[in-house]
C-alpha cells in the first residue's frame, strides 16, 4: 500500500508504517481482514480476507489487475496497471507479447516460491519497457545478474530479489533507487 502511494502520513506519528499498522488493525477489528497465524516467507504477522470480501475485491479491480492463472492469451486491456504471475510461464511468447504493449504497469509481482522470472532478458524488458514501476517482486527468481538499468526505475518504491540464491553481486546503479 505504501509502494502504491495509497498510505498518507497523518502527520501526527509522521511514519506511514505507523500509519498502516493502524490502518491494518482498523480493517481486522471490522473482519475486513483477519489475522492468521500462516508463515509466508520472512513474513509472521500477515493477514487474509475472507472469501466474500476477496470476490468483491477481485470483481472491482478486474480491469486494473491481472493475474496470470486466469489469463487465457491474446490482447490484454489497456487498463491493467498491475501484473501477477500466479503458476505460469512467464517467458511464454504469448503472455510477454501482449504484457509489453501495456503502457502504464505499475505492478510486477511473482507471489510463489520457484515461479519468479528465470531469465535475464524477462528482467531487462520489465525495467527498459516500463520505466513508471511501483512495485517490482522478482524474489525466488533463477535469474544470475540484475541489470545496470534498474537504475532507471526512479518510481521503484518496493523492490524484492530475496531468495534469489544466483545473484553474486548487486550493480551500482541500485543505489539510485529511491
Amino acid at each position: 500500500w505504501m509502494a502504491q502511494g495509497l498510505i498518507q502520513s497523518s502527520g501526527l506519528t509522521g511514519e506511514l508504517e505507523d500509519t498502516s499498522t493502524n490502518y491494518l488493525n482498523q480493517l481486522c477489528s471490522i473482519f475486513f481482514l483477519e489475522k492468521t497465524e500462516e508463515q509466508h516467507g520472512n513474513l509472521s504477522n500477515t493477514c487474509r480476507m475472507p472469501e466474500i470480501i476477496h470476490d468483491l475485491a477481485v470483481y472491482m479491480a478486474n480491469e486494473e489487475c491481472l493475474i496470470t492463472k486466469n489469463y487465457r492469451f491474446g490482447p490484454i486491456s489497456d487498463k491493467v496497471k498491475h501484473v501477477s504471475f500466479h503458476d505460469f510461464d512467464c517467458s511464454g511468447e504469448e503472455v510477454t507479447k501482449a504484457l509489453f504493449e501495456l503502457m502504464n504497469l505499475r505492478t510486477v509481482f511473482f507471489p510463489f516460491q520457484g515461479l519468479g522470472a528465470s531469465d535475464t532478458g524477462f528482467v531487462n524488458r520489465c525495467i527498459s519497457k516500463f520505466k513508471y514501476l511501483y512495485v517490482l517482486d522478482l524474489s525466488y527468481s533463477c535469474f544470475q545478474v540484475l541489470p545496470h538499468s534498474i537504475g532507471n526505475l526512479k518510481n521503484l518504491r518496493f523492490f524484492d530479489i530475496s531468495g534469489n540464491a544466483n545473484i553474486e553481486t548487486l550493480p551500482n546503479a541500485i543505489c539510485k533507487l529511491f
